[in-house]
């Protein structure tokens, strides 16, 4: 009779032992892999951001110019392509505007006042013409995790607060992957990062 009862306690003992084994699997697979399983099945994306900008000088006279160079970082995955671009509401012309130094596999473009901006991406069916001028640097492809520089010297036309907008849109277009993700629109109606310069009489 002990036998028996030893012997069925024993198995008792197995039983419960096989138990917690099992549960210890079953959640440090609910812990670890599931989610670990599940990020590997979402889909990646690229993740532009402007990670670094400097302006020479935040008062300048009138007839002055001052640098700006902008970092612009894919944080994501490869995108098909990425821009980088440094737009001037005040100004009317490039006469102003020249690049001194960039890194970028494109070389930035100056986009004139007038001059074609405008894509379906946007919800538009007819083309968008520029207000006012801006520089243009892309790379395609964008790696993940690299970053690009473009340097650019501009005088102002004229004298009051001389804006600059900054963004990174990657491509294809989606609201994740445009940088920044709110704030003021500009002349493409998508979202810019505002700096500014102070301009003097002299």
């Amino acid at each position: 009779m002990s036998d028996f009862k030893s012997s069925g306690s024993k198995k008792k003992t197995v039983i419960v032992s096989c138990i917690a084994i099992l549960l210890a699997i079953y959640f440090a697979s609910a812990s670890y892999f599931f989610p670990q399983f599940y990020l590997s099945l979402v889909q990646q994306y690229p993740r532009p951001v402007i990670s670094d900008v400097k302006i020479s000088n935040s008062t300048i006279h009138l007839g002055q110019s001052f640098e700006i160079t902008v970092t612009g970082t894919n944080n994501g995955v490869t995108s098909d392509m990425q821009t980088l671009s440094v737009s001037f509401p005040n100004m009317t012309n490039v006469q102003g505007i020249s690049v001194r130094d960039d890194n970028f596999t494109q070389h930035p473009v100056i986009i004139d006042t007038g001059q074609e901006v405008g894509s379906h991406y946007q919800g538009t069916q007819y083309p968008v013409y520029s207000q006012y001028p801006a520089v243009e640097s892309y790379n395609r492809p964008w790696e993940g995790r690299i970053s690009h520089t473009v340097s650019i010297d501009v005088t102002p036309e004229a004298a009051g607060k001389f804006l600059v907008f900054i963004k990174s849109v990657a491509l294809p277009h989606s609201d994740i992957i445009h940088y920044p993700t709110g704030g003021i629109e500009d002349q493409q109606s998508e979202y810019v990062v505002p700096y500014s310069v102070n301009v003097t009489n002299p």
